[in-house]
Parts: C-alpha cells; sequence; structure tokens
C-alpha cells in the first residue's frame, strides 16, 4: 500500500483484545488458535478422574467453555468451516465432563448440562446485545446503526428494528450489520418480557428454535 509516496507493509491478520481478524474477516486463524488451546485443556481434563461430575463442569466451563464464549458474537455470519472448528471442540469438551467416549452424539449432552451449540450461542449473545442497545440506546455509535422497520415475526405489525448499511462504513461492528434475525429474534421476545434478566431466561429456547428455522 502507498501512502505519501511511501510504500506500507499491510499485515494478512491483526489481533485485537485476543481476537484474531483477517482480512476478508473469515476468523478461521482465530478459530484454529481457540481450538488448539482449548483441545489442550481438554485432554488434561480426561485425565483429571478424580473430579466429579459439578467440578469437572465448573472446571470445564471456567476454563475452556470461558474461551469459546469470550467475544464470539463478532464471529456472527462467519463461514460454517470456521464455526465448526469450536463445535468440535465443545463436543470433546462436553464429552469429557460427561465421560463419554468421542463418537458419542454430543447435542443431548450439551441439552443435559444446559449449553447452547457454537452457532446458537453466538445468536444468543448478539440478540442480548441488540436488546441492550434497543433498551438502552448505548452505546450512540451502535445504537445508531438500527432504525424501525416492520417485523414479520407475528401477523399484526409491529416495531422492530434493523441496521441501516447505508449508514455502516465500519467493519469492526461487522456482527451488527449482519444481525437482522437477531433484531427479529430481539423484537419478538421483548413483546415476552421487559426487563434484561427476564428476557435472558426465557432467550435460549427461542434462540434453539429460531436458528432452526434458518
Amino acid at each position: 500500500m502507498d501512502v505519501a509516496s511511501s510504500s506500507l507493509h499491510v499485515e494478512p491478520e491483526i489481533k485485537s483484545f485476543g481476537v484474531i481478524i483477517d482480512t476478508n474477516q473469515r476468523f478461521d486463524k482465530h478459530a484454529s488458535t481457540v481450538a488448539k488451546a482449548c483441545n489442550y485443556h481438554i485432554y488434561a481434563l480426561r485425565r483429571a478422574h478424580l473430579l466429579t461430575n459439578e467440578t469437572a463442569r465448573t472446571v470445564a466451563y471456567s476454563i475452556v467453555g470461558s474461551r469459546l464464549d469470550y467475544c464470539n458474537a463478532v464471529m456472527y455470519g462467519a463461514p460454517t468451516m470456521t464455526i465448526n472448528k469450536l463445535q468440535r471442540v465443545q463436543n470433546n469438551l462436553v464429552g469429557a465432563v460427561c465421560r463419554c467416549s468421542g463418537r458419542t452424539d454430543a447435542r443431548p449432552l450439551l441439552k443435559s448440562l444446559h449449553w447452547l451449540p457454537i452457532h446458537e450461542l453466538i445468536t444468543y449473545k448478539v440478540a442480548e446485545l441488540t436488546y441492550k442497545i434497543r433498551t438502552s440506546s448505548t452505546p450512540s455509535y451502535l445504537s445508531d446503526l438500527l432504525h424501525p422497520v416492520t417485523s414479520s415475526c407475528s401477523s399484526r405489525s409491529v416495531d422492530t428494528t434493523t441496521n441501516s448499511t447505508d449508514s455502516y462504513r465500519t467493519r469492526q461492528a461487522r456482527f451488527l450489520c449482519r444481525s437482522t434475525n437477531s433484531v427479529e429474534l430481539t423484537t419478538c421476545q421483548s413483546k415476552i418480557s421487559g426487563s434484561l434478566p427476564t428476557f435472558k431466561k426465557h432467550l435460549k429456547s427461542l434462540v434453539s428454535k429460531f436458528t432452526s428455522a434458518f
């Protein structure tokens, strides 16, 4: 890249707040890095035979689950291949917690632990963030991107919000630019609850139903 008659080297990826952002925003390198770190701890957890189920669950989430949960909203809309890397890690994690082999179906195990799959977890985070923005109008640089439209979540016309792509120029907030589905999810759920704790209480089941339709 030439700037002011000087040639500048452009890095193919940068790391910000622990998240590796590539030029195409596929987050493939970030997912691989997280998966590598998590698999190391999962291997150690499988060898800790003296832990009770409850202790194993607590340790698993605090060390590995928190890594999968950290800043994952930025991967909303990332390629399926990228999401699958993290999903395989979560499948291995739940197998280690439940003392099951790697061939065991992880879906019922995730349900028994009340853990959302990675794709649904990302949708959950974006919906929660959107709800906070709609109810508090902060931060302003994200709130300004949401505008009222007509929602399709019911037969009646309801007030909802969506992002304004025309006014969007910052790639760092890419997840918001692609959060139309999560905004509809937020609006449908906000008709049931008016407070954040109640919203989050019902959001998990709604996310599962909503994401299965897409």
